[in-house]
């Protein structure tokens, strides 16, 4: 495109330093650089503060020709108390007024051509109410996570006021970009129950240092790998047992997860903490090695859009394991692996496939295969353009 596009993106970011942690941004920050287009991301971050100094005007952290940091300040309720207390979205958004307005701020600073809101919960639903408040007249919501089933573990009070957040993004017929079709299908029938319009499916890329890792010769049996949020949707219970099946059965491998819980006193986590190799959470570097150094991952959620571990995991040249309620599990039948998809509700069944497939691994074939399919710059590529068109 000849006229330079600015694209206004949330994220949760008050630090550059942070911002290696992201992803997202930062994988669009590469492929902008990288390719010479056009365009600068302006990657937005609200943040809660006591500070009225912080609150009147956005922050500029970082800035150059394709990647602008900008932050807010925002003085708010409990987000759990809002979410209780609202009986519908008008008192939602009276709740969560000043994240909103922290966010058309940032838009009438900005003046972006088009807004792409990203990842889940209220941060991305009071993006796409600012930029409706402001008139922007391209808005492109790119799905990360389903609020319906994140949420099913929740008090019905906030399930009740999430299922009515999730279902505002569907009703002025901007444009959906879904990770999986199998993220789509689920919309429509546990979302919105009807079939969307203007919808498009891009899968998630792999970094190419993924791809740097040393090819395996075998899988060693030892080493059990597992990275994820502490959340219900998760299925961190699979590991627990699983770990427990480790000690009392004397199985020679071990447990190894990268997480953190949201409390040290998480009874959850107490009861894991001495079977489980805890590891705290990684920059996406150094989670190339540690899948490098797994025999197997495995992903054991109740639900995901999509499952990126998964195929970091095997670009990285480690075997991973997913559910068939994950996104990714198509394009694992589509690429043969369907052995490699399982039912983890059937733990015994789970255990002898976890324990088969930790001696195997993920041949020079099947990476390559990979690379060239979900490459970054062929993926953000198609992004773009779909952004900017």
């Amino acid at each position: 495109m000849s006229d330079s596009v600015k694209i206004f993106t949330n994220i949760n970011c008050k630090s550059l330093e942070h911002l290696a942690r992201h992803t997202f941004a930062i994988s669009w920050k590469d492929y902008l650089s990288r390719s010479g287009e056009n365009a600068q991301l302006v990657a937005a971050d609200i943040f809660q503060t006591d500070d009225h100094k912080l609150v009147a005007a956005p922050k500029v952290i970082f800035r150059d020709r394709y990647f602008k940091l900008l932050a807010c300040g925002v003085i708010h309720r409990n987000i759990k108390d809002i979410y209780m207390s609202s009986r519908g979205l008008d008192q939602l958004k009276d709740g969560l007024r000043p994240m909103i307005d922290g966010y058309r701020r940032m838009i009438r600073f900005e003046k972006p051509n088009v807004v792409l809101i990203n990842c889940t919960y209220h941060i991305p639903w009071c993006l796409f109410v600012a930029a409706k408040e402001e008139g922007i007249k391209k808005i492109v919501i790119h799905y990360h996570g389903i609020l319906k089933k994140e949420a099913e573990y929740f008090e019905n009070e906030v399930r009740r006021v999430l299922l009515e957040m999730e279902r505002d993004f569907h009703c002025g017929g901007d444009m959906v970009i879904f990770p999986s079709l199998f993220a789509k299908r689920v919309v429509e029938k546990e979302v919105v129950n009807r079939e969307l319009k203007k919808w498009v499916v891009v899968p998630n890329p792999i970094p190419d240092y993924f791809f740097n890792c040393s090819q395996k010769k075998k899988g060693l049996g030892k080493n059990i790998g597992a990275v994820s949020r502490w959340s219900s949707i998760k299925n961190l219970e699979f590991l627990e047992k699983l770990a427990m099946c480790v000690v009392e059965n004397k199985k020679g491998y071990r447990i190894n997860l990268v997480s953190r819980p949201i409390c040290s006193d998480d009874g959850l986590y107490l009861r894991m903490k001495d079977n489980v190799n805890f590891i705290d959470f990684l920059s996406n570097r150094d989670l190339a090695k540690f899948y490098s150094r797994m025999d197997l991952v495995v992903c054991p959620s109740h639900f995901e859009t999509y499952g990126n571990v998964a195929q970091e995991a095997l670009a990285s040249g480690t075997p991973a394991l997913v559910g068939s309620n994950m996104g990714i599990s198509d394009f694992y039948r589509e690429l043969g692996l369907d052995g490699w998809v399982v039912d983890f509700n059937d733990f015994d069944s789970a255990v002898a496939k976890i324990e088969r497939a930790s001696f195997e691994v993920v041949d020079n074939a099947l990476r390559n295969e990979l690379r060239s399919r979900l490459k970054t710059e062929k993926i953000f590529s198609r992004l773009f353009d779909l952004v900017t068109d």
